[in-house]
């Protein structure tokens, strides 16, 4: 009886022991790293702040500061900003993609071929001066030729589909009240100069624009058989 008492506490006693050990665990590798070749940096130009402003102090100056400063507004131009510098390298380069397009000789048929010939085209002065208003000529006789509300109507929209502005122009784009819709939106266009100071204004360089302005009308009017 004795025996079997002592066997049974081995027993247990070498159970206790199993549970006790803890369970084998496989070695974890240790997880991979990525090398950058190069360091990354940010895409946003921090070149325009102005540190000497603190932030909390003018927003607007700490932000700009620097460009403000360093920045001349070109002679050409009312206002400059990053999206006219975006504006002007862009045509920079779409001038270079066509430049290159007319210098090349393309396949008959390719963008790049049919782009090149119109720039072509369009840069022939001899042809242009040779031809004069000719090409114009039908277009100027049906703009003649408007007696009602009706023919000037058509005209507007004749013209708008060559591309020539009217004196009102169009949009669409999400309604500004309901933006799950699109609404078509009308606006005035221009009077040709930018703003109500260049016709109200006395200094002399708006007076100079009126009268640069009514001299070039005056000439597009006289090429085209009105008086002035």
């Amino acid at each position: 009886m004795k025996k079997i008492n002592l066997l049974a506490l081995g027993v247990s006693i070498a159970l206790g022991l199993s549970a006790c050990t803890p369970p084998e665990t496989k070695e974890e590798s240790a997880p991979s790293v990525i090398e950058v070749a190069t360091p990354l940096t940010s895409g946003i130009d921090l070149t325009a702040i102005d540190n000497t402003v603190r932030i909390q102090d003018d927003l607007f100056r700490h932000v700009n500061g620097t460009w403000l400063k360093t920045t001349e507004i070109p002679s050409d131009k009312s206002g400059y900003g990053v999206f006219n510098v975006l504006y002007d390298d862009t045509q920079e380069n779409l001038k270079t993609l066509i430049q290159n397009a007319a210098k090349s000789t393309a396949e008959k048929g390719s963008n790049p071929q049919k782009l090149g010939d119109m720039y072509n085209s369009y840069m022939d002065v001899e042809l242009a001066n040779t031809l004069g208003l000719t090409p114009l000529q039908p277009i100027l006789d049906d703009i003649n030729a408007i007696e009602n509300m009706e023919q000037l109507s058509k005209m507007f929209g004749e013209l708008y589909v060559l591309g020539v502005a009217g004196p009102f122009g169009y949009y669409n784009t999400p309604d500004a009240k309901n933006p799950t819709i699109e609404a078509l939106y009308l606006y005035q266009s221009g009077l040709t100069l930018p703003d109500r100071d260049y016709y109200s204004k006395e200094d002399e360089k708006f007076v100079n624009f009126r009268a640069a302005t009514q001299a070039y009308m005056a000439d597009v009017l006289a090429k085209t058989g009105h008086s002035s």
